[in-house]
């Protein structure tokens, strides 16, 4: 599916019960709250890399990710946009030429549902994480209206998802 999103006009798009997201190629971040009706784009603010490289390495010691990666991108001139939400959520986004990539910070665990230039992601609030089947129909949905994926793409990949996770995932408990 990364493959898709990159062949997309969007280089990210992230779903929770509050917000919709999507990264534009050319980096502009448009957020919408009604399930994608309206789309309104928002600033942020730069973070110096090796700020971020620092924080991440504090509150993010062992990512879902390679953060040998990610201090590479940083070395490198990756840039990082910052976004503070009104309920103290933030998003730190790392941007360059491999991508984008979003470190979500939550002050609790909600259920979100992401897709970066690196990973599929998805969060719960608990442990066994529940996932409900609903929020990944809107995400799909997301990206079939964000010409990521067709219809027909968007069924098969999300049956394929389900299926995954009601057989083989011990993490996830897929709900209604």
């Amino acid at each position: 599916m990364i493959d898709k999103l990159n062949a997309s006009k969007y280089r990210a798009v992230y779903l929770d019960n509050e917000m919709y997201l999507r990264i534009t190629n050319d980096n502009s971040i448009l957020i919408s709250k009604d399930n994608g009706s309206v789309w309104k784009k928002y600033d942020t603010d730069g973070v110096d890399a090796k700020d971020f490289a620092n924080w991440l390495l504090k509150n993010d010691p062992i990512p879902g990710y390679s953060m040998k990666e990610i201090q590479r991108r940083l070395r490198n001139g990756a840039e990082v946009k910052h976004l503070v939400f009104e309920n103290g959520k933030e998003m730190y986004f790392v941007m360059d030429g491999n991508g984008v990539q979003i470190e979500l910070v939550q002050p609790e665990k909600i259920a979100s549902v992401l897709i970066d230039g690196q990973r599929m992601m998805i969060t719960s609030e608990r442990l066994p994480m529940p996932i409900s089947t609903q929020m990944l129909k809107s995400f799909y949905n997301l990206l079939v209206s964000s010409n990521i994926l067709t219809k027909n793409q968007a069924e098969q990949d999300y049956s394929e998802r389900i299926k995954h996770l009601k057989e083989n995932d011990t993490i996830f408990t897929v709900t209604k």
